[in-house]
């Protein structure tokens, strides 16, 4: 029997003018699955998960998440009922602390609240989960690049996902860097998040992804195993050309 799906997307059209964005897509993520997105610059990638996490309203076609239609819903709304998303370039609120930062996610997304003293605990818990533990009293501002990217995650964490919206969450690091935000993201699959990745770096797509979707120009143009994906002719024209 197939697993459940968590999240499908079915014949999601957007438009910016008369620039077709996405062009029918469909795509759909089962729980606890590790679906890597990958693709050309501009081929879509960005809008289709702006579309799936609310940023962007699609102009045609539906998501249906948790069995719910979610496609008109606000950013927010989506968040609540368990999609969270973590950006390439991380903002988190300088004049606060490291823990302070998760409160803000805690305080939003927990019901029914959490009291001050649950409050710092499940910030604990979580920038220990990160490796953050150690600068939670410390102004974010100060935080090097992957302890930013670290922070990142851990305020999605906060939010209770079922699914996780990655994007780019390892450019600019280093070797070593990568491999430590991999691990955190290979270890949500124990708590049952799902998570959707966009990356360039091949070999950490390659890694982290128990299936791989390929847009090119705003049109699904492989799904499937990793390893095969990869050697597609349809996708290596579209890294490689003719």
């Amino acid at each position: 029997m197939n697993a459940p799906i968590l999240l499908q997307a079915s014949g999601i059209v957007k438009r910016f003018g008369g620039f077709v964005a996405l062009e029918g897509v469909d795509l759909d993520i089962r729980p606890g699955e590790r679906l890597g997105l990958i693709g050309p610059n501009g081929s879509g990638k960005s809008t289709l998960v702006n579309c799936i996490a609310g940023a962007l309203l699609a102009d045609e076609g539906s998501i249906i998440f948790d069995n719910e239609d979610v496609t008109r819903f606000a950013p927010h709304a989506r968040a609540r009922r368990g999609i969270a998303r973590s950006f390439q370039i991380p903002r988190p609120l300088t004049s606060m602390t490291v823990a302070q930062n998760l409160h803000v996610p805690l305080r939003y997304a927990r019901r029914p609240p959490l009291s001050a003293a649950e409050l710092a605990d499940a910030a604990n818990e979580i920038l220990r989960s990160v490796g953050l533990l150690h600068k939670s009293a410390h102004p974010a501002r100060g935080l090097t690049q992957v302890e930013l990217r670290k922070l990142e995650l851990a305020r999605a964490i906060a939010m209770q996902p079922r699914l996780l919206v990655a994007d780019e969450a390892l450019a600019g690091l280093s070797g070593s860097e990568i491999e430590e935000i991999l691990a955190l993201l290979l270890g949500l699959k124990e708590h049952g998040v799902a998570v959707l990745m966009i990356e360039h770096i091949m070999h950490a797509m390659m890694k982290f992804s128990e299936r791989i979707v390929v847009l090119m120009a705003g049109r699904k143009i492989a799904d499937g195993d990793p390893r095969q994906v990869v050697q597609m002719s349809a996708v290596v024209k579209a890294y490689l050309g003719e």
